[in-house]
């Protein structure tokens, strides 16, 4: 009996050994388990903090592109007031060459008038002297007075040619 007992105690003593190896075994299973948990947990919470500076780069981005929007919408306008200002200029500038040529026209016209003029007193001049009813002074002084138009005249030509 005693041999009956003891090979009990033996057995519960045996069955033990084998729960604590057991449970051994799952306290290192349960603490690898825990390690990888608090691994994903500081992934998540990293993870959660990279989220939060994403998400505020995204409101800082939303708030750049609306005052760029409005900025956009701004230049826009200042474009189209700067495209009725150059089509008012141009409008301005058409004008001003036609009153330019028109005007020009004016005053070539006028040159060429005084042309015939002075052609019209050579001839009057050349007739004078041949007449020698002026004295030869006076005819001098005339030619003085002619050959400076004619100069001045056709310094003004050049200028108009230049001109235009």
């Amino acid at each position: 009996m005693k041999k009956k007992i003891s090979q009990k105690k033996k057995n519960i003593i045996g069955e033990n050994d084998q729960f604590g190896v057991i449970l051994e075994d799952i306290n290192s299973k349960f603490d690898l388990i825990m390690e990888s948990f608090d691994g994903m947990n500081r992934k998540i919470d990293k993870n959660h903090e990279e989220f939060l500076e994403f998400k505020e780069d995204m409101t800082e981005f939303r708030k750049d592109m609306v005052e760029f929007k409005s900025d956009m919408t701004e230049f826009k306008s200042d474009m189209t007031e700067f495209k009725s200002d150059m089509t008012e200029f141009k409008s301005d500038m058409t004008g001003f060459k036609k009153e330019s040529e028109s005007k020009f026209d004016t005053i070539l016209s006028y040159l060429m008038s005084i042309d015939e003029e002075l052609k019209e007193i050579k001839m009057e001049l050349e007739i004078l002297k041949k007449s020698e009813k002026y004295q030869n002074e006076e005819i001098r002084l005339l030619e003085i007075r002619i050959k400076k138009l004619e100069k001045d005249n056709v310094k003004l030509h050049k200028l108009l040619i230049k001109a235009n």
